[in-house]
Parts: C-alpha cells; structure tokens; sequence
C-alpha cells in the first residue's frame, strides 16, 4: 500500500458481526482509511472522528452496504487488511478532495460512484 498508508490490523468475522482483530493504533481525529483484499484496494474512507468509532459503525450497522460486502468476503474465507493514514487537523473538504483522488487512483470497486 502506497501514499503513506501504514497497515492497522486486518477485519475478521465475529458471530453474526465483523470486528477487527487490533485496536492498536495511535488514536486522533482525521483519518483516510483503506480496505485492502488480495492487494487491492477496494474501498477508500474518510473521517473526521477517531477511526475507531468510525470502524464501530461498520460492525454494528448490519444493512449497511459496505459491512455487507466486508461480511460476504469474509464469509468466503478472504482476508481484509485495514490500512490507515492519518490526517488530524484536515478540514472536512480536504478530506474528501483526497478521498476522491484516492479513489480514483486506486480504481476501488466497493466506493460508490458520484
């Protein structure tokens, strides 16, 4: 994973949820994260709260459609990495500019097109 990324931890199927299997990353405010399987990027994120909480939405929101596809996959026995840059003190429009490119260089195909 390139663009300063670091590897977090990885997703991992819990009962009828996904969690993660570390929270053991330096926690702040402002983040891009990736969902990264079989060394594709399939989803890139943003947000302007501790990634954490923002990670939490994922597993407890079962209709939502992006934990649906991490489920599905891992249901399948595939790995998901999460991977993490952090971006404190990064307003809301920059954020979502560099998601954007982000996106568009990766090619993801689990990010829904604007």
């Amino acid at each position: 994973m390139e663009y300063g990324f670091e590897l977090l931890t990885r997703w991992t199927p819990y009962k009828e949820k996904i969690g993660l299997e570390s929270l053991a990353w330096t926690e702040t405010a402002g983040w891009i994260y990736a969902f990264v399987a079989h060394d594709r990027v399939r989803y890139v994120g943003i947000t302007t709260m501790v990634l954490r909480s923002r990670m939490d939405t994922y597993r407890d929101m079962p209709n939502d459609r992006v934990r649906t596809l991490i489920r599905n996959y891992l249901d399948e026995g595939n790995e998901i990495e999460l991977y993490g840059l952090r971006r404190p003190n990064v307003s809301q429009t920059e954020l979502e500019k560099e998601e954007s490119q982000l996106i568009s260089i990766f090619e993801t195909d689990w990010n829904v097109r604007r």
